[in-house]
């Protein structure tokens, strides 16, 4: 009797399945392409009904199968208080699983736009951002960069950094409405207002904030100005939980809470304050009131009516940091 000879069936079978599966999942890649078309437009337009305008050149999408890119050109926002960005080129993906977690570069730099000091080019080795958990308040966001240089164009002010080796600014969500800024910045070269100027004058700066806020869910509004106003209304305040500027040997450390904006945007509060290695710099600008050797523990950096002072002397180190 001679032997059945296997169906080719069961050959093709594993094929059609896997031809099958493929023609699925480029379907519904391409559907996830227009949910997060709709998705984008839908936040552009809620952004332009706020006063926002937000444009770009030219916008593709593309990272079929398992990604979901979004590559813009001309790419310009700003909101009605005059703080904007605008950037040659952004690259924007994320997996086509989440597509609430998205990172961006932007390989030519950026343009800051500041209502006060003008136009600032950002250009670095490495600049990206990622933002996820859209629907937190705030929500999640990371920006990074390497090798980056701070200039001032279109008749801008300097910035208060030059160059940063590296540069990490981080925002997260936190309990009880709450949120969180978190700033490291290494081996910088700064235009250090006042005191610090005098401290450190051309030496390698390191910066390093941790903030915490209430009120997160008050921080809303049209334009950044507003939120601002909105908070403050709502009794926000904020912590610095720690914070530090080294400038060469010099170290200044700084923490406490209660930190507010006033109604010319400045910052208001007071922080405790402990300097090491600052006595030439304060004996200077007392005029040698204040020796050298002095012990600067235990003192208090006081922001009000648009200043900054050194407490208990007191002293008038800089204005008082600008929060819009």
């Amino acid at each position: 009797m001679a032997q059945r000879q296997p169906s080719r069936k069961a050959l093709y079978f594993p094929i059609i399945l896997l031809l099958i599966a493929a023609v699925g999942w480029t379907f519904a890649w391409f559907y996830l392409r227009g949910e997060a078309r709709e998705r984008m437009d839908a936040g552009v337009a809620e952004l332009r009904s706020q006063g926002y305008a937000v444009a770009w050149q030219d916008r593709t999408f593309g990272g079929f199968p398992f990604r979901m890119d979004v590559n813009l050109t001309g790419f310009r926002v700003s909101e009605p208080s005059g703080w904007g960005v605008r950037a040659p080129s952004i690259r924007a993906e994320a997996f086509v699983y989440s597509l609430d977690k998205w990172v961006a570069v932007a390989p030519q730099g950026v343009v800051l736009e500041r209502p006060v000091g003008g136009a600032l080019q950002i250009k670095g080795k490495a600049l990206r951002a990622s933002l996820r958990e859209l629907e937190s308040n705030p929500p999640r966001v990371a920006i990074e960069g390497a090798g980056l240089t701070f200039t001032p164009i279109e008749g801008g002010q300097p910035f208060l950094l030059k160059t940063a080796e590296k540069l990490d600014l981080h925002v997260r969500p936190g309990p009880q409405d709450q949120g969180a800024v978190l700033l490291r910045v290494t081996n910088a070269q700064a235009n250090l207002p006042g005191l610090l100027a005098r401290i450190a004058p051309e030496e390698p700066v390191g910066m390093n904030l941790e903030l915490i806020y209430d009120k997160a869910s008050a921080l809303q509004g049209p334009n950044w100005r507003t939120m601002a106003q909105n908070w403050v209304a709502a009794g926000g305040s904020a912590m610095v939980r720690t914070g530090s500027l080294s400038a060469g040997g010099a170290v200044i450390a700084a923490s406490g809470g209660g930190l507010s904006v006033g109604p010319n945007g400045r910052a208001e509060g007071a922080l405790d304050l402990d300097l090491a290695k600052a006595g030439d710099a304060i004996s200077d600008l007392t005029g040698g009131l204040v020796p050298p050797t002095a012990s600067f523990g235990g003192m208090r950096v006081v922001f009000q009516n648009g200043e900054t002072m050194l407490s208990p002397i007191p002293i008038p180190i800089a204005p008082a940091p600008r929060v819009y």
